[in-house]
């Protein structure tokens, strides 16, 4: 089963948190950002289903679940540039 794709943005220049500000390559960036962060949720939801049938799944689970945190702690820190 493939997960739904996220919609577009297209010509909404707004930061993702609300927070508005900044260059529009570090408001691209954050957009971008933010749906990375969408997507590996997806993936990690299905990576646990499958975890309890493979150990490899369950290894990849652990792995994208580890850059699943550092992604949130870098963007929790602030805005990031392009």
């Amino acid at each position: 089963m493939i997960p739904a794709r996220l919609p577009r943005q297209t010509s909404d220049r707004t930061h993702p948190q609300g927070e508005g500000g900044g260059s529009d390559s570090e408001v691209g960036t954050n957009v971008c950002l933010h749906q990375i962060r969408a997507g590996i949720e997806g993936v990690l939801a299905l990576l646990k289903q499958l975890s309890v049938r493979s150990e490899e799944c369950f290894s990849a689970l652990c792995l994208l679940g580890m850059v699943q945190a550092k992604l949130a702690e870098l963007m929790d820190a602030g805005p990031l540039s392009a």
